[in-house]
């Protein structure tokens, strides 16, 4: 059986992404706003996890199948074989996903051309030096813009770092925040989760994972630029969150600040316990990797008349022969056939 992609492997992916995003949102939850960096870590690769499934919904050679019946049998058989004036519901379904999406990416594409274009107009304030993605050395210009309230990094491999006209805090730890998101390859990751949600523009779920990226890397990035910097220094810092914080009410200044995040954010550098809980996470990342050669099948229940039986993968094998193959369920011989229709393809075969 080769890898195929499937209306079943689609609807198993967003499943298990709901599922596994619920998890994740609960121990977030639970968290009570103070995170170890080695936690902010794994929930951002556990994010990244999730993001892989739902752009991976195939079906592999190996895939073990859970077959389920009731809702989710009448659910799938209403996709498969309902039509609307002749045209099959799935068909319309896909492209009606399909032209949202198109949609979309013309707005947003409309949209970074026009920031492109209010940022070619920008002042530039002086540069800095950093390392790309391929370790070599380039100059990042820090500009300064009238028609903005937000600080912010743009730009994947030549980025710029732009400013507001009114700045508060001081510049050296935001610019060192947009560097190491920079750094920390932040923009790709934040690029890979947004054309998710143009594709799955329907998934609501896919939004709130969005915004929870968002606000990990956030976090992840503090520890970053206060892993080399004195006690003093991190105390300053904080301060800067805590001055951001206040002039939210009048502007979106800078380092992704909300009123709920900042606070993640202030326990979390200020915890100086070294206890860290990372069991769970480990277990969700190992549930997600196991997800992928899972595939949530419909079946419907069967009324056997005497002397009927069904298959099932894990009792029945084929042995060939000179003629074809040899049909064996629960190690009784049952039948035999010439070639393997599709519906057996993932039985074992014997040789």
């Amino acid at each position: 059986m080769k890898v195929s992609c499937t209306y079943t492997s689609i609807i198993t992916a967003n499943i298990f992404f709901i599922i596994f995003l619920i998890l994740i949102l609960f121990y977030i939850e639970a968290k009570k706003d103070v995170f170890h960096k080695k936690e902010i870590t794994l929930l951002v690769f556990s994010f990244l996890l999730l993001v892989v499934r739902l752009f991976t919904p195939l079906e592999f050679p190996i895939t073990y199948s859970v077959y389920i019946t009731d809702i989710y049998e009448e659910f799938c058989t209403l996709l498969r074989d309902t039509e609307i004036k002749g045209i099959n519901i799935m068909t319309v379904l896909f492209t009606i996903s399909l032209c949202g999406t198109v949609i979309i990416t013309i707005v947003k594409i409309l949209q970074y051309k026009r920031l492109f274009r209010l940022l070619s107009h920008a002042k530039v304030v002086r540069y800095i030096d950093t390392k790309n993605v391929f370790g070599k050395t380039i100059k990042i210009p820090i500009k300064q813009m009238k028609y903005i309230d937000e600080i912010f990094i743009i730009g994947l491999l030549h980025p710029t770092i732009i400013f507001p006209e009114n700045l508060v805090g001081k510049e050296e730890y935001i610019i060192q925040h947009e560097l190491e998101h920079f750094k920390n390859h932040d923009l790709w990751y934040k690029l890979l989760v947004d054309i998710l949600c143009v594709i799955y523009w329907w998934n609501p779920f896919a939004y709130i994972m969005k915004r929870k990226v968002s606000d990990m890397l956030e976090v992840r990035t503090d520890f970053s630029v206060v892993e080399n910097i004195s006690k003093k220094e991190k105390i300053t810092y904080v301060n800067n969150i805590l001055l951001y914080a206040k002039e939210k009410s009048r502007m979106k200044m800078g380092l992704g600040l909300n009123k709920s995040l900042s606070k993640v954010r202030i326990y979390s550098l200020l915890n100086e316990k070294d206890k860290q809980k990372t069991k769970f996470n480990l277990v969700i990342i190992l549930m997600i990797l196991l997800s992928f050669f899972i595939i949530i099948e419909p079946r419907g229940k069967l009324n056997l008349s005497e002397g009927q039986f069904t298959l099932e993968n894990n009792n029945t094998y084929l042995v060939k022969n000179k003629e074809g193959y040899d049909i064996y369920s629960e190690g009784k011989f049952v039948g035999n056939i010439k070639k393997i229709p599709k519906e057996l393809e993932k039985l074992k075969i014997l040789e």
